[in-house]
């Protein structure tokens, strides 16, 4: 994925601009499949670990899903950590 001016056309392949606008801007939900990680860049784990360090949404305001399923914050991982370590400051264990 590019920065710039390409992020857009990158984001809805294999749509193009175009048909993305005019089917879909506005109007629709849009589920695009593709290769394991293809938005990654877009919040890598660690920028998301820094917003929880500094913001607090209620644990009603923040579920995070991984492969299709809600990440349960008892489990544990590099993801799953940043869940417990935001629910342990508010106190919601």
């Amino acid at each position: 994925m590019v920065d710039g001016p390409g992020i857009l056309e990158d984001l809805i392949a294999p749509l193009g601009r175009d048909r993305f606008v005019s089917d879909y801007w506005t109007k629709s939900h849009l589920h695009l499949h593709g290769q394991k990680g293809r938005f990654s860049p877009l919040l890598p784990w660690d920028e998301l670990n820094d917003i929880l360090e500094w913001h607090r949404p209620s644990p009603q305001q923040l579920r995070l899903y991984q492969d299709g399923r809600q990440i349960d914050p008892g489990e544990r991982g590099r993801e799953q950590n940043a869940i417990a370590r935001y629910q342990k400051k508010r106190g919601c264990e």
